[in-house]
């Protein structure tokens, strides 16, 4: 059996012994048969040997010459199984307590070792196998290390071959596994996987490596696959297959949001690494040096904070949406150079793959304005933009724009106008209508109008505007959220001071009422809430350069109390949050840390 290795790993373990000047002797007796009492025949040749050494060394030689054994007394003994080349690289160890492995000869050595008991040597295999451990050989050296149950070596391997089990399946290695092999694997919570589509490919794959043995095989690997969280889309491009049909279509019921599965048989979870944690996402903004890509994320329920993969582009005073199970991050990108059309306008988090990429079609930027506007979604293909500065004349705008998600392209269509033009405002969601928030009329200055307490409402059957109960402060660069169909209104800028000051809007009643100031004053921060609470995040704490915090306040608004939550990992402001599902395994770190 060959193994192969890229070129990169190391070609050689070598186990350097101990100067020890009795066993150097008696390496030279054994070379010269000077006292040997044994001479080993293996693979047609001799080696001769002292007994005592063979037993310090190799349990199996203890066993043949301290006990019944037929080889006990006799000057001569045959092994079988091994070769001879290992027996005398073995031998070189037990005389001078040095051998050299390397990628010829180290299954060679290991089922000498193995077979002989010699322990030193079977984990020095081990070891230079973990070090040479890659996609190609992986499969071979977990083969062989089950058949020597190299406990060690097994649980290494199978950590690395569920890690990157969607690439090894890739690979001619896994495609001629057995069918008892292939079994194991789709049997395992283990293996990383985006989805269980991708799993449903890679078993159609290997079935389609040799079709005429393996199509029997089909019904049986399939009651593998977590049917349930297969797509139907997946399942509509596979009904061709009849096994696949006889299986999959008895499990199809109507639901009012179309097919799903029946369960037949109990609760069916998904496997590890395509299960999700709801977790507050934090998203671009500045420091005090430069506008960031940068995401991160805190896990509420262990109080940790988690490194996210960076947007595709710097990004401050962005807006970030739900559209289709997917997070989108929106404009921001002023003092980011928006002429080259490769830069997008939009980008699209996956929180199951923890990545970013741009929407395949882009709305034109000249649709869009490209600062301090606000964005929230309206349905699960939709999204209003709200306000903004206008790129053309750097006055605030009262444009209202509708960007549809249809078939993978944006369409966009202008909504009735705001009431008042405003930047740096809030924009949240109640219920069916949409309410904006204060913000500024003139860019570039500190004083906010009266005008600015106001709250506008929009109702989208209607494509209408109209103004309700104003705020009791007129504020800017704010954050809000909505929490059980109230709205709370954060901090900001009341053209004099930085804010501590909060309040509620009661819908129903029209009315606003102030709640427990923030710790610290901010602006420019951001709010979301999760499982009942408030968390603010960031911002700045004056309108000084380099007052950026980190820190988080938590509010609780059945106790109209304010408590600490932990710091972000570096101060940010004009950031956005939101609170995705993000995959299990980019998560497990710290999950695993606080158990």
């Amino acid at each position: 059996m060959d193994l192969v290795t890229n070129d990169e790993a190391p070609s050689f373990l070598q186990i350097k012994g101990d100067d020890n000047s009795i066993l150097n002797e008696l390496n030279t007796y054994r070379q010269s048969g000077i006292l040997c009492d044994v001479k080993l025949k293996v693979d047609g040749q001799s080696f001769p040997a002292h007994k005592a050494v063979l037993a310090a060394n190799s349990r199996f030689f203890f066993a043949m010459f301290t006990t019944e054994m037929l080889e006990k007394d006799k000057t001569s003994a045959s092994v079988s199984t091994i070769t001879a080349t290992a027996m005398e690289s073995l031998l070189d160890f037990m005389y001078t307590g040095q051998i050299q492995i390397h990628v010829q000869n180290v299954f060679e050595l290991l089922e000498a070792s193995s077979y002989l008991l010699v322990e030193k040597v079977k984990e020095a295999c081990c070891r230079f196998l973990q070090r040479i451990l890659d996609m190609e050989n992986c499969l071979m050296v977990l083969s062989m290390a089950d058949t020597f149950s190299c406990s060690g070596l097994i649980q290494t391997v199978t950590q690395y071959v569920n890690r990157e089990f969607s690439e090894v399946a890739k690979t001619e290695s896994f495609l001629k596994l057995s069918k008892e092999e292939i079994i194991k694997f789709l049997s395992s919570d283990d293996i990383s996987i985006e989805n269980e589509d991708q799993l449903l490919e890679i078993v159609i794959h290997w079935i389609s490596y040799d079709p005429e043995v393996r199509k029997d095989f089909c019904g049986e690997l399939l009651k593998l696959v977590r049917l349930p969280f297969v797509s139907l889309s997946q399942l509509h491009d596979l009904r061709h297959e009849k096994e696949l049909n006889d299986l999959i279509i008895p499990r199809l019921v109507p639901t009012s949001k179309g097919a799903t599965y029946a369960n037949v048989a109990g609760e069916i979870t998904a496997r590890k690494s395509c299960r999700s944690m709801e977790v507050i996402v934090v998203a671009g903004g500045c420091d005090n040096s430069a506008i960031l890509n940068s995401v991160c994320c805190f896990v509420p329920v262990v109080g940790k904070w988690v490194k996210l993969s960076a947007m595709k582009l710097p990004r401050w005073r962005l807006q970030l949406v739900t559209l289709q199970d997917n997070i989108f991050a929106i404009g921001g990108l002023r003092d980011v150079c928006v002429k080259e059309p490769a830069i997008p306008f939009i980008e699209r988090f996956s929180g199951q793959s923890n990545s970013w990429d741009a929407t395949e079609h882009q709305p034109a930027v000249c649709d869009v304005e490209l600062d301090s506007f606000c964005a929230v979604s309206t349905s699960s293909s939709t999204v209003l933009l709200v306000g903004g500065l206008d790129p053309k004349t750097s006055r605030c705008t009262s444009q209202v724009s509708s960007f549809e998600l249809k078939d993978k392209i944006w369409l966009i269509e202008q909504r009735e106008p705001l009431l008042f033009a405003r930047a740096g405002h809030c924009l949240v969601s109640s219920g069916d209508r949409v309410y904006a928030l204060g913000g500024f009329q003139e860019p570039n200055t500190l004083a906010i109008r009266e005008g600015m307490r106001t709250v506008e409402c929009y109702d989208p059957a209607k494509d209408a505007w109209t103004c309700v109960q104003p705020m009791t402060a007129g504020r800017q660069f704010s954050a809000a959220v909505t929490l059980n169909d109230d709205i709370f209104i954060f901090g900001g800028y009341d053209g004099q001071k930085v804010l501590r000051s909060c309040e509620v809007y009661n819908v129903k009643l029209n009315r606003w009422q102030h709640i427990a100031p923030m710790r610290y004053s901010r602006m420019k921060h951001s709010a979301v809430a999760h499982d009942g609470k408030i968390y603010v995040i960031g911002g700045v704490s004056n309108i000084r350069k380099g007052s950026e915090i980190s820190s988080v306040e938590c509010y609780i608004p059945e106790e109209n109390l304010w408590i600490s939550a932990p710091d972000m990992p570096v101060g940010r402001f004009d950031h956005q949050c939101y609170f995705p599902n993000v995959g299990y395994k980019f998560l497990a770190s710290v999950l695993e840390e606080s158990q």
